[in-house]
């Protein structure tokens, strides 16, 4: 079985066999209070699924807040630890695509969050620049010569 942790958006526990099979979940909608829900979620969450012996942990690696996957990652690495189970990361937009492909969707989508700046952490910078961006006819060449180094 594979305990699933994810606090990138609100807290959420799920309880899943190996073939993808949902047995258990507790999710709390509270973005702000990950580290006062998470334990009481897994122990629900294992309960609910009878106890099982978890041989891999999923941990949500984001994109979130930081604080949020920071807890959410801590927990699902003890209990990994604690455990003798297998951890494995797993980036949210490949969770968000699997789910669209597993449903059976045809269409063709784009999981999207962020641009480079907001990556590297300059999300202010680049929302001054994109307003005034019409001024500067150079702006583009500048910045790619700034990622660059």
């Amino acid at each position: 079985m594979i305990l699933a942790v994810d606090t990138s958006l609100g807290t959420a526990v799920a309880v899943v066999t190996l073939d993808g099979d949902v047995r258990a979940e507790a999710v709390s909608e509270n973005h702000l209070g990950h580290a006062e829900v998470i334990g009481d979620l897994i122990q629900n969450a294992l309960q609910a699924a009878g106890n099982p012996e978890i041989t891999h942990v999923a941990a949500g690696m984001g994109p979130g807040p930081f604080t949020g996957l920071r807890i959410g990652i801590a927990a699902a690495r003890a209990f990994a630890l604690a455990r003798g189970a297998q951890l494995v990361p797993l980036v949210s937009h490949d969770a968000i695509a699997l789910a669209a492909l597993d449903n059976g969707t045809t269409d063709t989508f784009i999981v999207y969050t962020a641009n480079i700046m907001a990556i590297l952490g300059l999300r202010a910078l680049y929302f001054a620049l994109a307003a005034m961006v019409h001024r500067f006819h150079y702006l583009k060449y500048a910045l790619a010569v700034v990622l660059v180094f």
